[in-house]
């Protein structure tokens, strides 16, 4: 057994950090982030790395992958359908246009092409806000480029 400062139990946690859920808990524990010890079927928490954890992590410079990609699309940076018809056979057909040309506007695309780092810690996971206008000139640029 470790020698932890076991005094925190899950129930305690989610209490005291109500954006949490157990598979963030889980995903915490197993980074490091927040050290805990099992005791039977039962997790207790370091109460001095959950002091640590407060500290470092406040919920409110977060924003889930999707309210990170609303916040994208209300500067006007997405891509979009355009419907229409046809004249031959009457059927529908979409022109897919994207924002940049390299890939499709997507967190994962965001994150594999180096222009955003997700907390992946977390569950749902979560993208700080102060990278947005980072982002945003970074894909303008590219696009002034045609990349």
């Amino acid at each position: 057994m470790n020698n932890y400062n076991i005094q925190i139990t899950k129930k305690d946690m989610l209490e005291r950090f109500p954006f949490l859920n157990v598979t963030t808990l889980t995903k915490l524990g197993k980074s490091g982030r927040v050290k805990f010890t099992k005791i039977g079927n039962v997790k207790y928490y370091d109460n001095e790395s959950v002091k640590v954890f407060e500290q470092n992590f406040n919920r409110k410079d977060y924003v889930k992958k999707g309210e990170f990609l609303k916040l994208l699309k209300s500067e006007g940076i997405f891509d979009f359908f355009i419907y229409f018809e046809t004249n031959k056979n009457n059927k529908k057909v979409c022109k897919y246009e994207r924002f940049v040309k390299s890939f499709p506007m997507s967190i994962k695309n965001l994150e594999k092409n180096g222009l955003l780092t997700v907390e992946k810690d977390f569950s749902p996971q979560l993208v700080k806000k102060s990278q947005l206008p980072i982002v945003i000139k970074k894909l303008i640029d590219m696009k002034d480029k045609g990349l």
